[in-house]
C-alpha cells in the first residue's frame, strides 16, 4: 500500500504519525508531499519515531503521488486560534483554488482512492471529484467522521460511560450544520431538549474550543483518518461517517454530503441511509439547500 500525503502542517503530520502507528496498516511507502521545507523536518522527526520505517518515509512530488493507492489531501488555510476565521465556510474560495493548483500537476491513477481533509471538506470533496476525473465513490470527504467520534466523547462525558459503547452518527456538513443523529444513538435517550441543545452546540463548537486552546487541531484528525485509511486498504466494509456524492439517498442527488457510509478498497461502497426523525430531516433539508448553493465552486 502506497499512501500520500499532501500538505504536511499540523493536522498532515498528525495523520502521518497516526498512520505509521496504525500495525494494521501495511505500508510499502508513506510519501509526503509539501511546498515548504518543513516537509523535510517533518520526515526526519517521523523516522526518528519509526526508525524502521525510515526507508519507506519519503518526500516526493506529483509523479510519485500519481502512482499512491491512497492520497489525503489537508493543503490549505486552516481555521486558525487568534482570528477570526473560525467558519470552514470563510476557507472555501482560496482553499478551492489551492486544490485546482494541485490538480493541475497531480493525475491520481485510476483505481486510487482520494480522502479529503481540506475544510470546507464536503465542498472540498465535490471540488476534488470534479477535477481529479474518478468516480465519486474513490474520492472521499473526512468530515463527519471526526465529528463522529467527538459526539461519542460529549455523550460518553455528559452520561458518565464509557464512549466505546455509544454507537451513533453525525450526519449533514463537516461545520455549522452538523447533525447529530440522536435518533439512532445507543443510549443517552433520556437527555432531554436542553441536554441535546448543549451537547449539539458543544459539537459544532469542538473545533474552535480546541484551536483556542492549543491553537491547532491535530490528534483527533491524525487518529480518524488513519482509522479510515485502515478501512480502505483491508478491504473492512466498516461503516464511517464521511461525506460522499448523494444518488438519490435522503432525496437528494449531485451533491456531497455527510452519512454513514460502507467503507472498504473501492472507497465508499456504500450509503447507509438512516430513517431520521422529522427534527432531523428538517435540518437535512436545511444543510441541503446550503450545499446546493456553495457546491457550484
Amino acid at each position: 500500500m502506497k499512501i500520500g500525503i499532501i500538505g504536511l502542517g499540523n493536522v498532515g503530520g498528525g495523520i502521518a504519525y497516526s498512520i505509521l502507528h496504525n500495525e494494521n496498516i501495511k505500508l510499502d511507502m508513506l510519501l509526503l508531499n509539501d511546498i515548504v521545507d518543513k516537509v523535510y523536518g517533518v520526515r526526519l522527526d517521523l523516522c526518528h519515531a519509526f526508525p524502521e520505517m525510515g526507508n519507506k518515509i519519503v518526500v516526493g512530488g506529483y509523479e510519485q503521488l500519481n502512482n499512491c493507492d491512497i492520497v489525503i489531501i489537508t493543503a490549505g488555510i486552516t481555521m486558525f486560534s487568534g482570528s477570526n476565521q473560525f467558519d470552514r465556510m470563510d476557507l472555501l474560495s482560496k482553499n478551492a483554488e489551492i486544490l485546482k493548483n494541485i490538480f493541475e500537476k497531480f493525475t491520481p491513477k485510476k483505481d486510487a482512492i482520494l480522502v479529503i481533509v481540506s475544510n470546507p471538506s464536503d465542498v472540498m470533496a465535490y471540488v476534488a471529484w470534479n477535477l481529479s476525473g474518478l468516480n465519486s465513490k474513490q474520492v472521499i470527504g473526512f468530515g463527519n467522521q471526526l465529528d463522529t467520534a467527538r459526539f461519542r466523547f460529549l455523550l460518553g462525558e455528559k452520561l458518565g460511560i464509557n464512549a466505546g459503547e455509544i454507537e451513533t452518527y453525525v450526519i449533514g456538513e463537516h461545520g455549522s450544520g452538523m447533525i447529530p443523529v440522536f435518533s439512532h444513538t445507543s443510549v443517552g435517550r433520556d437527555l432531554d431538549q436542553s441536554a441535546r441543545d448543549e451537547i449539539k452546540t458543544r459539537l459544532v463548537n469542538a473545533a474552535i474550543e480546541v484551536i483556542k486552546l492549543a491553537s491547532y487541531t491535530q490528534y483527533g484528525p491524525g487518529q480518524n483518518v488513519s482509522k479510515l485509511v485502515e478501512a480502505i486498504a483491508n478491504d473492512k466494509k466498516e461503516t464511517l461517517c464521511v461525506s460522499t456524492l448523494f444518488d438519490g439517498e435522503y432525496g437528494v442527488r449531485g451533491l456531497y454530503v455527510g452519512s454513514p457510509c460502507v467503507i472498504g478498497r473501492g472507497g465508499v461502497e456504500r450509503i447507509v441511509e438512516l430513517n431520521i426523525d422529522e427534527n432531523e430531516r428538517k435540518q437535512l433539508n436545511a444543510v441541503v439547500e446550503k450545499m446546493r448553493e456553495v457546491q457550484k465552486v
